[in-house]
């Protein structure tokens, strides 16, 4: 973290409680630091009012040129970075190792030819937050609620589908509603559901007669799908990385229901300008990815 960027995270969410939470300080370490940049530079950046804070016209005047100074450090940071021998630990989801991963670090390994990179694939989102919990990992692909500890930049919004045998009776729609699933064997996938409108759909749905399957693989639950045996529910990414199948018919929702994948890191570590590359060259990748529609 740059100098000046508890000034610019300030002015951006307009509270010093707030911007604290996000930045992992107390709100008094905060003030203090606030109170020593405005002494050095001789004049008051903020406006302390009820509502909470605002910037003076000379922290208008300012914020431009901190911000230019914070790019450039950052900049910086990411080309030192890019010339020295590290390791970056990634934490991702099989799902994402199989779409995304091999082609980033194909762009990855071009710009940081010195980095070792380390993948720790987890099959759930709360494995994957402990990881970030113990230090076990720089960064993480990740769905869910986080807290401010956490920085996350939304990545993509990955549709969820309804996959049925060509024999079911669904297997023409264009698309289903919830409601349509209940009388129907369910399949569930590995993993756990974040979105609430299929947390509700899973508790009113039934396993398949004399089949108790509790898979660690999607293509698994799928391989069963296309034999028959009931219905299953996968998001676009999953279907990507795995084989496709004459045997299964895929359905969208009525209405669409999306999980959104965050690309979450310690909000108050140390500036990692191997990571932030990272970070950039994934964004920069999934505005031209086919796997599915995107943000």
């Amino acid at each position: 973290m740059g100098k000046y960027e508890p000034i610019l995270r300030i002015a951006e969410l307009g509270s010093l409680t707030r911007a604290a939470e996000s930045l992992g300080y107390s709100q008094s370490s905060l003030s203090h630091l606030t109170a020593n940049l405005e002494k050095e530079l001789g004049v008051k950046l903020f406006r302390r009012e009820r509502q909470g804070v605002t910037l003076t016209p000379a922290g208008e005047e300012l914020l431009d040129i901190m911000e230019e100074i914070e790019a450039k450090e950052n900049k910086l940071r990411a080309a030192a970075a890019a010339q020295q021998s590290s390791t970056l630990r990634i934490g991702t989801l099989p799902s994402i190792t199989a779409t995304w991963l091999p082609a980033l670090l194909e762009q990855f390994y071009a710009q940081f030819p010195h980095t070792t990179v380390q993948l720790i694939e987890r099959d759930s989102y709360d494995e994957l937050l402990t990881c970030l919990q113990r230090e076990e990992v720089d960064c993480a692909f990740y769905v869910g609620s986080h807290s401010p500890a956490w920085s996350a930049v939304p990545l993509w919004r990955d549709e969820y589908v309804v996959v049925v045998p060509r024999s079911h009776p669904l297997a023409q729609r264009a698309e289903v509603r919830m409601e349509d699933l209940y009388p129907y064997p369910f399949l569930p996938s590995p993993g756990r559901v974040e979105v609430s409108p299929l947390a509700h759909l899973y508790r009113r749905l039934s396993p398949p007669e004399r089949l108790s399957a509790h898979l660690s693989t999607d293509a698994g639950v799928l391989r069963l799908v296309a034999s028959g045996f009931g219905f299953t529910v996968v998001s676009r990414l999953i279907l990507a990385g795995l084989p496709p199948s004459q045997r299964v018919a895929v359905i969208p929702f009525a209405p669409a229901v999306y999980r959104t994948i965050l690309f979450l890191s310690p909000a108050a570590a140390p500036f990692n300008g191997v990571a932030q590359t990272f970070l950039r060259l994934t964004k920069a990748y999934l505005k031209s990815w086919q796997g599915g529609p995107g943000e």
